[in-house]
């Protein structure tokens, strides 16, 4: 089944966290993807602010999320990027999955500590922020080059593992969507961002393969790599059985 609550990107969905949601999933993200080194070339106006390396995403990805609560920044465009609100918005939703099948508008940006550019809500200004890393959704040019960054959706710190890995820390644990909304309303184009809890992970793994070329990969919690094998050693079990 293809789930997806459409990031809001276009302003077609008229309510916030309009979703088809599949509850009861404990670990469904689906984002192992390799990705490609970009240069200044690629980019109308050269490479983001501040980064010292930024790849493109090479496949379609899923999240799952908490859709059950909404997080608001109340952060106007070029404000403050990092107030955090409880979350105080229950959609009556659940646990479900969040398919991105526009990768091609995301570009990592990898940066020295502290001084990621992040941007607001779709349009927002792209301003330094105390993080090292970011994942931004950016509009395309005629010619298919990275145009203006619209808006960071995570963001975060950078663990160097060895040479070859880093671990990226999700901030917050949080997906923002791309565009504003009004939490009284749910109606995209309001003046704050908006956005769900991750489930099963909270960080990404960006490797450097044997061969060449850089992977990048959800890290599952341990509570959720356990879960995981588990319902594989029961499928095995049932397997057994069904051929006895």
């Amino acid at each position: 089944m293809s789930i997806s609550i459409r990031q809001m990107r276009s302003g077609l969905v008229p309510i916030l966290f309009a979703a088809f949601w599949l509850p009861g999933v404990a670990f469904a993200t689906v984002f192992d993807t390799t990705v490609t080194l970009l240069d200044a070339g690629d980019f109308t106006s050269g490479l983001p602010a501040g980064a010292t390396a930024s790849y493109a995403i090479d496949s379609p990805f899923t999240l799952t999320q908490d859709f059950g609560t909404g997080f608001f920044d109340g952060s106007p465009l070029g404000g403050t990027l990092d107030g955090l609100s409880d979350g105080s918005a229950s959609t009556g939703l659940g646990i479900g999955d969040n398919v991105f099948p526009d990768n091609d508008h995301y570009v990592l940006s990898v940066s020295a500590p502290g001084s990621a550019a992040v941007a607001d809500f779709f349009g927002g200004a792209a301003t330094a922020g105390a993080y090292d890393w970011t994942l931004s959704f950016y509009g395309l040019s005629p010619t298919g080059l990275f145009d203006s960054i619209k808006s960071t959706i995570m963001k975060g710190s950078i663990t160097t593992v060895d040479p070859s890995t880093s671990i990226l820390t999700v901030a917050e644990g949080i997906e923002w969507f791309v565009n504003g909304v009004d939490p009284a309303t749910g109606a995209v184009g309001g003046t704050q961002r908006a956005g769900a809890r991750l489930v099963g992970f909270d960080s990404f793994r960006l490797q450097t393969l044997s061969g060449g070329g850089m992977r990048l990969s959800a890290v599952p919690e341990p509570a959720t790599l356990i879960l995981g094998l588990l319902g594989f050693a029961a499928m095995g079990f049932a397997r057994r059985r069904s051929a006895a």
